[in-house]
């Protein structure tokens, strides 16, 4: 039994295995009084207190500091990935307009007006042309229907003012591709019974003034040459500027 004034150190005390324990024991103990581990309660509990105060302290920082990097950690791993899902919803975004524009632009995969060799000739095809000859599934076009046959070009829209039986549609709008030898042409009805299908032909400007192309039936093949022969289905057209695009 411990009297009131005197208890030894390690009753009110852990007992410290570390050396940073054993350590500030030593200091207790020098600070209290040499010899046998026992002194003055008040003065004990206040150097002990004092030492498991901080002992759990230390504990408690170091756990907090854990736990702190842990959530810092995880606060910057879900910053990333947060970050790096809107990057990706950016680029997807981006690729997918960029698509879509190109296949509104371009839905039969032809070089689109965005392209310079394009620009220029979209320039020239626009005016109102009349046919100097025509020849339709092999046969010659009458002289006198082909004075009358009257398009008109508003760079990649066409329409002929009057009823004709040598244009691939009577209204509707077109794609082209100057890149290829010969130039590549996709012709779109906008009504009528072929309405939305697509006569694919060639065409070539030899000067400012002058046209030729040749089509393909509705959803037929494309054209290789400039010749409509017998059962082929083509249509063979030389056209001649006679003016600009009239005002409607």
């Amino acid at each position: 039994m411990h009297s009131e004034s005197q208890i030894s150190l390690h009753a009110i005390a852990p007992p410290f295995t570390s050396s940073r324990d054993a350590k500030i024991q030593r200091l207790c103990r020098a600070k209290l009084g040499r010899g046998p581990a026992s002194t003055n309660l008040s003065s004990t509990r206040l150097c002990t207190d004092q030492f498991i105060r901080l002992h759990v302290l230390d504990k408690i920082t170091a756990s907090s500091r854990d736990e702190l990097a842990i959530t810092l950690d995880k606060a910057r791993f879900s910053l990333q990935k947060s970050t790096m899902i809107k990057a990706l919803s950016i680029v997807f975004i981006s690729v997918a307009a960029t698509v879509v524009g190109g296949c509104a632009n371009n839905p039969f995969g032809v070089t689109t007006s965005e392209s310079p060799a394009a620009q220029r000739d979209y320039e020239l095809l626009s005016g109102t042309w009349q046919l100097t000859r025509g020849v339709v599934n092999g046969k010659a076009v009458p002289a006198s229907v082909a004075r009358n046959t009257i398009l008109i070009t508003d760079r990649n829209t066409f329409r002929f003012p009057k009823a004709n039986s040598v244009g691939t549609h009577s209204a509707g709008h077109f794609t082209i591709n100057p890149n290829t030898t010969p130039k590549q042409v996709d012709s779109i009805a906008d009504g009528g019974p072929n309405a939305g299908q697509v006569s694919r032909g060639i065409y070539e400007i030899p000067d400012p003034t002058h046209q030729r192309a040749c089509f393909g039936p509705p959803g037929g093949p494309r054209p290789t040459e400039f010749k409509s022969s017998p059962g082929s289905g083509r249509t063979l057209q030389y056209w001649k500027k006679i003016g600009p695009v009239p005002s409607r």
